[in-house]
Formats: structure tokens, C-alpha cells, sequence
């Protein structure tokens, strides 16, 4: 599993996630361009809303590559 092999965190800074469904979906990019995950493997992702603001860290989001 993708945590098993990997210890820590990467971060991404996207200006164009309007939306969860856009977030998630440019965190799973970034991920097979970083990772090679493999279907199955979780990843967490961290947000702020409304997006785009700086300090407002406030969701945590976790999804399966599939």
C-alpha cells in the first residue's frame, strides 16, 4: 500500500480547485505524477473553504485511487 512506502507530506498549491470534486481530482493527478499509486491505495487530502483564501485550512479529505 502507498503508505507503507511513503513517509510524509507533499505538498501542491493549485489555484484552480473550485470545488471538492476538482480538488480531489488534481490531488489524484499530482499523485500518479509523483507516486504510481496503485488501485486501492488512500490518500489524504488537506483544504481550506472557501477556496482559495490562505489560513483556512479546514477540511481533511481522504480518497481511494481507483
Amino acid at each position: 500500500m502507498l503508505y507503507d512506502q511513503v513517509w510524509g507530506a507533499r505538498s501542491v498549491l493549485e489555484a484552480s480547485a473550485s470545488d471538492y470534486d476538482s480538488m480531489v481530482l488534481t490531488a489524484k493527478d499530482e499523485c500518479q505524477k509523483l507516486l504510481a499509486p496503485q488501485i486501492g491505495d488512500k490518500m489524504v487530502i488537506l483544504s481550506g473553504v472557501p477556496f482559495g483564501q490562505v489560513g483556512s485550512t479546514n477540511n481533511i479529505r481522504a480518497a481511494t485511487f481507483r
